[in-house]
């Protein structure tokens, strides 16, 4: 039996630094998903220190209604998943790297709000297909990265204060001849530091009645280029206020994330 006092527990910060094998093995993510199926909701996962807060490799995942808090580096890591996963109604605010990265995955994600990320919104590699829906990115070194064999339809989504906003490029030599692609529509863009909208040679871009603030290099679509005029930025409500269409384009309602 022993006397000695229980260690106070680990504040936040001290939280971060602690990062290692647990009982001799090591895992990718604080919480790991091999082989299986899972389903999340109403829940909140946070301070990751290690790598991922949810790693889910070979399995099919649907996550709604939580939120993804300050983690060391991706939130969300996915790989080889099954089926077609889903995001809806979910937060990632303050992910050290990536708040959404996926690869060799199927995904709808709706009504998704990704924060202030040390590298990408949503990083998209080896043959994912993506389609996100009346969705905010706010913050990002990368706003969304399509890569490699990878495809992408974003509709009613709005991507501010990104350096490099929209970038799509070959990542992985070892698939040499793979196509990236993305289709943008209804969407609201924000200029970067670099350009909005980055489409390296070989890869299909598409965009269709939404604002690339100031254009970008090659543009053959008809796109708005003007500054959009939100309604109230200061509180973080990125909806339009006047729209250069008939039809309202970028967020048509503020996504219902908790707070």
């Amino acid at each position: 039996h022993s006397t000695a006092k229980p260690s106070p527990p680990l504040s936040a910060d001290e939280h971060r630094l602690v990062a290692g094998p647990i009982n001799g093995m090591t895992f990718r993510g604080m919480v790991s998903v091999r082989h299986a199926t899972i389903s999340i909701a109403r829940s909140t996962f946070k301070h990751a220190a290690g790598d991922d807060a949810l790693s889910v490799q070979y399995g099919e995942f649907t996550i709604a209604d939580s939120q993804f808090l300050d983690n060391s580096a991706d939130a969300l890591d996915a790989d080889f998943s099954k089926g077609t996963s889903t995001i809806r109604r979910t937060a990632f605010r303050d992910s050290g790297n990536d708040g959404v990265d996926i690869d060799a995955t199927n995904a709808v994600v709706e009504e998704v709000v990704v924060e202030r990320s040390g590298d990408k919104g949503f990083s998209l590699g080896v043959g994912t297909e993506l389609r996100l829906v009346n969705s905010l990115i706010d913050t990002a070194a990368v706003g969304i990265a399509v890569k490699d064999d990878s495809s992408a339809l974003l509709e009613s989504v709005t991507i501010v204060e990104a350096r490099s906003p929209v970038a799509l490029y070959a990542d992985n030599k070892i698939f040499p001849d793979a196509l990236a692609r993305a289709t943008i529509t209804a969407s609201v863009i924000t200029k970067g530091a670099q350009n909005a909208v980055s489409a390296a040679r070989g890869t299909q871009l598409t965009i269709e009645k939404s604002i690339v603030e100031g254009g970008f290099s090659g543009a053959r679509e008809t796109i708005s280029t003007e500054t959009p005029q939100f309604r109230n930025a200061a509180a973080r409500d990125y909806r339009l206020s006047v729209s250069p269409y008939d039809e309202m384009v970028g967020m048509k309602s503020l996504p219902k994330v908790p707070k």
